[in-house]
């Protein structure tokens, strides 16, 4: 099915309660003849849409990152993630290649996506519009920082304004002219940078919540020159802005050390000698936070350090061993004057953090470093040294990545060594959960108290990317649970599966019996249907459970079935719509070829065609399935996606005297009363 037929057919859709996966997805027209279109019937009990997830992020193809969907603003007052809500929806973007889709509740019309990739907007929204969200960046609001100054190292702070420079009309016009040349380079960002590095670090160094920063990467950002290009004396330093996650107005200076110490190993006197130069009046990548300022570096542009001589002078070349560090001043930024202003001041050195000389509050600790210090893998030759500062003391989340920078040398290898961000896979994994529930008297409507299986389902599959590699994300593997907690039925009723995958695809697949605490391999008697194959999980589901009058039983039958999938063979939009529930039916044993699917699902190869249209049963082959009744056609079996509870109907009772509202969301066309069943 294409995705516009599907989307066509989803706009039609009634919405009920949380659902992941489509009933539709599972028709197959070659089982029997007279089949012409999914569903024409107009009848609908799926409980969500096909929606395409369009993130339109501005960051070059093969960069991946991982994305959360929610139906409520993810971001609390302080700026981290939220706690108290759960993403309906979860995947991995691959831009360029992804075309993500997902099944998401029909009565929802907006929702955000999240991601902790430092490359792509932390906080997207879209409206759902026939079936498409198209996001776009939406603005970060926080609480402000509090600014009480952390360290001053001999108040080198209150000499940064000496070198800054003055504030004109064209800003780029105005520094290019002065002290500080920016733009020397200017590649273009998005091609010159290779995806594998972006999503290398991006993901690395992501936000806390989900990416805890590496501690052998939190350490003092000092830059020395090892080598260089002039009779190997000196070497030219740039920097850019790879990234600002922050929500205040910082800015970066620098300073340069030429003797044979360390940073943390200069005296008050030798620290008071040190020149601050102010790089940056506001480090800013025009992100959300001040993309309205149009003001800061553009990343891919690069400004260039100078050195000043023995002579006073400032010049491009940087001699060997020279030492490079950073300040930052944490919302420093004075935009009426374009200066910077007093501020909460962060170094590179973690020992001036401390206060080591008094004069703050602040008596340090191991918390004292708010830096981190790292270069890339070799890329095509490429090796790439960056630094990254935390610009908050007080509700920090510690990510290291509010500001990450760039650091240049000419010649390359002109800087010293630093800790090596691996290439790794990009992984996450996304959770379905449900309920279902069955009336074995098919064809007959019998009872019609839907409690004779009742089913409880957790589905956890995990989504991989492959380091380096640019092709969409595939499903790696998924773990189902299946929890039997019900039966009221006279019939010894097996429960089974389909799923609709090419067994082709699967590398293994084992069944553990929670209760028994026994595994077995399933990947040998897989039972091939049409494009998909079978799982027979419980021979008799009255052998292993008991009936309770007061609900469910007290201790389930449990059992887990672990898919394990080839390598690239399933792509993740193909598996969230063909996930749990999958295609799930009883049989009752003293009933042999009777199958009872949910509503409009097809039955299986083993199923006796016979009993399709006779008694209360309205199957016609084509457009109907699994439904009795007349005008109004009642399903005999109901799957509440996303439901963790369901009161057992009373036995022998129409499932509408335990749940009155029921009847009238059917009647409805299940337009009205879509939580009955709360």
């Amino acid at each position: 099915m294409t995705n516009k037929v599907l989307i066509s057919v989803c706009i039609a859709v009634f919405a009920i309660i949380f659902q992941s996966c489509s009933d539709r997805d599972y028709y197959d027209p070659t089982k029997l003849p007279g089949y012409v279109a999914p569903n024409p019937s107009g009848l609908d009990y799926s409980t969500s849409h096909n929606v395409r997830l369009d993130l339109n992020y501005d960051v070059a193809n093969g960069v991946i990152s991982t994305v959360d969907f929610y139906t409520e603003y993810p971001l609390t007052k302080t700026g981290s993630l939220r706690t108290d809500i759960t993403p309906i929806a979860r995947g991995i973007n691959v831009a360029g290649s992804t075309e993500l889709s997902r099944r998401i509740p029909s009565y929802v019309d907006k929702l955000y996506a999240y991601s902790p990739n430092l490359f792509v907007p932390l906080v997207s929204s879209a409206k759902i519009t026939n079936g498409i969200a198209s996001f776009q960046p939406e603005a970060i609001s926080v609480e402000p920082a509090n600014t009480t100054r952390a360290g001053n190292a001999g108040d080198l702070w209150k000499r940064a304004s000496i070198y800054e420079l003055k504030k004109r009309e064209d800003f780029y016009a105005a520094t290019s002219g002065g002290n500080f040349k920016y733009d020397i380079i200017t590649p273009d960002y998005q091609s010159n940078i290779p995806a594998e590095v972006m999503t290398h670090i991006g993901n690395t160094f992501g936000e806390y919540e989900r990416i805890p920063v590496t501690s052998e990467f939190v350490r003092d950002a000092t830059f020395t020159v090892v080598k260089g290009s002039k009779n190997n004396e000196s070497a030219k330093i740039y920097l850019s802005i790879l990234s600002t996650g922050c929500d205040q107005r910082n800015s970066l200076s620098y300073f340069v050390y030429t003797g044979d110490k360390e940073f943390s190993e200069l005296t008050k006197e030798e620290t008071a000698k040190l020149e601050v130069i102010t790089l940056l009046q506001l480090a800013n990548s025009n992100n959300n936070y001040f993309s309205h300022m149009k003001i800061g570096l553009t990343p891919g542009n690069y400004i260039q350090l100078l050195y000043k001589d023995e002579n006073g002078q400032f010049v491009e070349d940087f001699p060997v061993g020279a030492k490079i560090g950073w300040r930052l001043n944490a919302n420093g930024f004075d935009e009426t004057n374009f200066t910077v202003k007093e501020s909460e001041v962060r170094f590179s050195v973690s020992v001036w953090n401390d206060n080591k000389w008094g004069g703050s509050d602040y008596q340090g600790g191991t918390d004292s470093n708010y830096t981190i210090q790292f270069q890339t893998a070799d890329n095509k030759g490429n090796i790439y040294k960056c630094f990254g500062f935390e610009d908050k003391r007080y509700n920090s989340d510690e990510d290291y990545n509010d500001l990450v920078f760039h650091v240049y040398s000419d010649p390359a290898d002109g800087l010293s060594e630093l800790p090596e961000v691996k290439p790794e896979d990009v992984t996450i994994t996304e959770s379905y959960k449900g309920i279902l529930a069955f009336e074995d008297n098919w064809p007959k409507k019998g009872d019609y108290d839907l409690n004779d299986v009742v089913v409880k389902y957790q589905s956890d599959v995990t989504y991989i990317a492959k380091a380096g590699n640019t092709d969409d994300a595939t499903a790696q593997k998924v773990v189902d649970t299946f929890s039997f907690v019900h039966t009221g039925a006279t019939y010894r009723n097996a429960f089974s599966y389909k799923v609709n995958i090419s067994p082709a695809s699967i590398s293994s697949i084992t069944i553990f019996d929670e209760n028994k605490n026994s595994q077995k391999d399933y990947t040998t008697q897989i039972i091939t249907d049409g494009d998909g194959f079978i799982i027979d999980l419980c021979p008799n589901v009255k052998g292993v459970i008991e009936a309770m009058t007061d609900g469910e039983v007290k201790v389930p039958q449990v059992y887990t079935v672990t898919m394990e999938f080839k390598d690239g063979a399933v792509k993740q939009n193909y598996f969230a719509k063909n996930c749990a529930p999958y295609n799930p039916f009883i049989a009752p044993i003293e009933k042999p070829g009777v199958e009872v699917h949910l509503p409009m699902y097809l039955p299986t190869k083993r199923a006796e065609k016979s009993y399709f249209g006779t008694e209360d049963d309205r199957s016609d082959g084509g457009t109907m399935w699994y439904v009795s009744g007349e005008n109004i056609k009642f399903p005999f079996a109901i799957h509440l996606s996303d439901a963790t509870s369901f009161r057992i109907p009373k036995e022998e009772y129409d499932i509408s005297t335990t749940y009155p509202n029921y009847l009238k969301w059917v009647e409805s066309g299940m337009t009205s009363y879509k939580d009955w069943y709360k």
